[in-house]
């Protein structure tokens, strides 16, 4: 069996669990989600918490006995404590795999075997690029849509719909990240303009009030996407034939998951506010995608 820690919000779980089930299915064996880290937040960090569950993709929670397997004392952090840890999954005969980058693919992982905990973020589409129409069907939802939500998603289906992704909340604070600036929003409009037919665009955000108010969509043909939990968000946003994507795994996935056969998407090129760090991201963005 492999297990996968989970860690992030939404997009962050979706790519956890997608390299998992990969692995999974190329190793032949099951595999469960630790929620540990989501239900033991470490200071500073955002409080998140189990996402996965309005999709329709079945998945197993691992139990603390089978996730206690490689952790002798997992709250502790300490060099004693991570050598201490190494030799209880040696005792344990498992494996902790961590990932070298994010944002990097790691070969790697071709090598590991059963009874392994996958440990990281994963952000990159080569982990699972070919179980795409599986994933598109797990991260499906589980109730259909009703009310606005259903009139919505008729009208991003009838139309040239466009998705546009503005990522504030802890990002405002979280100087790794940063926000997209102004200039990138409108250069990536611009560039749907000049390419699409009477585009109408769907505006994703989870600053509601903010998003209503920027000039950056007062001259354009724009809906509002109301308060919704995170899947109906992705979900709708994957609907959209094409995407403007913010620094975010959230519309990333809304991104990917677009199964539209001519849908343009755009990227932001600085997707870490580090210069250095930013040119690292080799493996994120699928190489189809424009990046402005």
């Amino acid at each position: 069996m492999l297990i996968v820690q989970l860690n992030g919000g939404l997009g962050n779980q979706m790519f956890q669990y997608a390299v998992a089930h990969f692995q999974a299915m190329r190793l032949h064996v099951p595999f469960k989600l630790d929620t540990f880290t989501l239900d033991n937040t470490a200071p500073g960090d955002t409080p998140r918490s189990y996402e996965l569950g309005n999709f329709v993709l079945k998945a197993n929670l691992a139990t603390e006995k089978e996730w206690s397997a490689y952790y002798l004392c997992r709250k502790k952090r300490s060099l004693f404590y991570r050598i201490l840890n190494l030799l209880y999954r040696k005792l344990n005969r498992v494996t902790l795999f961590k990932e070298t980058f994010a944002y990097q693919y790691d070969s790697r992982i071709e090598k590991i075997r059963d009874n392994t905990c996958l440990s990281g973020f994963f952000q990159s589409y080569q982990y699972f690029q070919s179980i795409k129409e599986e994933l598109r069907s797990d991260f499906s939802l589980k109730e259909p849509l009703s009310g606005e939500n259903e009139k919505l998603l008729s009208s991003i289906r009838e139309t040239a719909s466009v998705s546009i992704h503005f990522r504030r909340g802890d990002y405002l604070t979280n100087h790794y990240h940063g926000i997209c600036s102004e200039s990138y929003y409108k250069e990536s409009i611009l560039k749907i303009k000049e390419s699409v037919e009477n585009p109408v665009f769907y505006a994703f955000s989870d600053d509601k009030e903010w998003v209503e108010k920027t000039d950056l969509l007062k001259k354009i043909n724009v809906h509002f996407i109301p308060d919704n939990p995170a899947t109906t968000d992705i979900y709708l946003m994957s609907q959209c034939k094409h995407h403007i994507c913010a620094n975010s795994s959230f519309s990333w996935w809304g991104a990917w998951l677009g199964n539209f056969k001519d849908q343009m998407v755009i990227a932001p090129k600085q997707w870490l506010s580090d210069e250095k760090e930013n040119q690292k991201v080799s493996d994120l963005l699928p190489t189809s995608w424009i990046r402005l």
